[in-house]
């Protein structure tokens, strides 16, 4: 948080499901089911990646609202991004529930 303050997130029943292709990708939110599969309401938040100052841009555009994210990290298996409110947020790769 931009105080300082560290949330961490352990458990969310909704999951980002992030795409990107070329320059451009979506965001859409989706909720994991036990046999593997995932639900979404359809909804995808629609993307175009700049490259900036030296720092990679994530740009949003939905009918509602506009704004930017900057990419701070990104590996295989987590991104890490800062928001115009000072927040950064780290999406990490999502695990399939496994039950024994």
């Amino acid at each position: 948080m931009p105080n300082g303050e560290k949330k961490q997130f352990n458990i969310n029943t909704i999951v980002d499901f992030i795409e990107t292709k070329g320059d451009s990708g979506t965001r859409t939110k989706v909720t994991p089911k036990f046999d593997g599969t995932f639900i979404t309401n359809g909804i995808s938040d629609y993307f175009t990646l700049k490259i900036e100052n030296d720092s990679l841009r994530i740009y949003y555009k939905t009918q509602f609202d506009e704004w930017k994210e900057t990419v701070i990290e990104a590996k295989d298996s987590t991104l890490t991004v800062i928001n115009r409110d000072n927040k950064i947020y780290t999406y990490s790769k999502f695990k399939k529930l496994e039950f024994k």
